[in-house]
């Protein structure tokens, strides 16, 4: 069953789609025109659909287009591909009309936004969750959904508006592997909370909905941040800012309480490319370290954290077979590597175009994420009593997290390991990082 279908995307744009959708390994086809597509679309259940409009001058055509998609297709994440010509006002228009992305040709084709798109739509669409998440007595608000072996397809198990009594929980204990909608996270978060359940295993699974949810207004804020049709604006993005801010005290709060944050932590984020997909994994570690010692401020962490590597997704893609190590990362290209090391400028400079309401300190942590104390960093090769020192926690983290990252032919370390052997690093050899920061962590090892 493919997840992905293409409408009208030729020549040089379809071979973009092919490089993309080999990173992702997500099934495919491609439709010459919309026409063929509403024929069979009885028999179709796309996660995403790519539309190219490339060729097409007048938006209310465009729109016509978009429309006709999102009658046969309730569900599907319409991706618009248009010409670098459209402007601002005519893609909110398209989008209005159904579409849930605008993307510009010269974005689509030199871009890893493309590969985002599609890792967190197709691949990440839906979240696993454990039988032991429900309680009998209780009414889901929302499905959940099985994967069948036999063809790979995910079927709902539970409907909404369900009442979980015992035999439907020993339905679900025999189900395997089991899935909610990543749309739904928000409701599948309220429905654990409200189960006030105060042991740790309680205490683990809301850090873990509370995670899921920050992940996905991340990623919606990504989507944003990036879409052509949104660049006037930020008024979603303010909502979205605003919601994140109010879950992240109890989140931390939640996270001291737990043994091994690092695996609810990992475990809770969406996307594996290795780029902006972990933002939250570093900035989550970085802001509880922080509110452990008591170094820094844990609020700014998050709030820097979330947005400090939008700029990785101006790489090409040919930077995904080197930007998960901190090896491969010195050995990209000219032009991926001047992005590599300007992406916290490129990073604050989207945000400030929609004119987001950022304080000064968040601003200086985004630009000082990368840099050292002994001036090697970029971009700005600043002095290292002027680094904050919640940018140093978020690359700490940074290096830690990429050194845990799973390596083909490699098993993966342990995240405890690893931080106490970068730390033990710096501590006999200071260079990246100031002996004050090395020593004010210090009770966190």
């Amino acid at each position: 069953m493919s997840e992905i279908i293409s409408i009208s995307v030729k020549d040089h744009f379809l071979n973009r789609l092919k490089e993309a959708v080999d990173f992702t390994q997500s099934p495919w086809v491609s439709y010459e025109a919309l026409d063929d597509v509403i024929d069979v679309s009885g028999k179709l259940t796309p996660k995403l659909i790519l539309i190219s409009v490339v060729d097409i001058e007048a938006k209310e055509e465009v729109a016509g287009q978009v429309q006709t998609l999102r009658q046969f297709f309730a569900d599907a994440f319409i991706l618009v591909l248009a010409a670098k010509r459209m402007s601002i006002s005519d893609a909110l228009f398209v989008k209005k009309s159904g579409g849930n992305f605008v993307i510009l040709a010269p974005a689509y084709l030199t871009t890893i936004r493309l590969e985002y798109i599609l890792n967190q739509v197709v691949k990440t669409s839906f979240i696993p969750v454990g039988a032991d998440d429900f309680k009998e007595g209780t009414v889901l608000d929302f499905a959940v959904y099985t994967r069948l072996k036999l063809n790979n397809k995910i079927v709902p198990v539970i409907h909404p508006g369900t009442l979980i009594n015992q035999p439907r929980l020993d339905k679900l204990k025999l189900a395997e592997d089991l899935q909610v909608r990543r749309s739904q996270v928000e409701l599948f978060s309220k429905y654990i909370n409200d189960q006030q359940d105060s042991s740790a295993t309680g205490v683990s699974r809301r850090c873990r909905v509370q995670l899921q949810t920050l992940a996905n207004i991340h990623v919606n804020l990504v989507l944003t941040l990036t879409d052509q049709a949104e660049s006037g604006s930020f008024g979603k993005g303010k909502d979205l800012i605003q919601k994140f801010s109010e879950l992240c005290d109890n989140l931390l709060k939640n996270l001291i309480q737990v043994l091994d944050p690092w695996e609810i932590i990992d475990r809770s984020i969406f996307g594996s490319m290795g780029v902006t997909d972990r933002s939250m994994v570093i900035a989550c570690l970085a802001a509880l370290t922080s509110f452990r010692t008591h170094v820094g401020d844990p609020k700014d962490i998050l709030m820097a954290g979330l947005f400090c590597d939008i700029g990785l997704l101006d790489l090409s893609p040919a930077s995904l077979n080197y930007i998960n190590t901190l090896e491969g990362r010195k050995r990209l290209i000219l032009d991926d590597l001047q992005i590599y090391q300007s992406h916290p400028v490129i990073s604050l400079n989207a945000l400030l175009e929609r004119k987001l309401q950022l304080s000064e300190k968040v601003k200086e942590i985004i630009l000082c994420t990368h840099e050292k104390a002994d001036r090697t960093g970029f971009p700005n090769q600043v002095l290292p009593e002027k680094i904050p020192i919640e940018s140093f926690l978020l690359m700490f983290h940074e290096w830690v997290d990429i050194e845990c990252r799973p390596q083909p032919g490699k098993e993966r370390p342990s995240f405890l390991d690893v931080r106490r052997k970068i730390y033990a690093q710096e501590r006999e050899n200071p260079q990246h990082f100031s002996i004050l920061f090395l020593e004010k962590i210090k009770s966190s090892f």
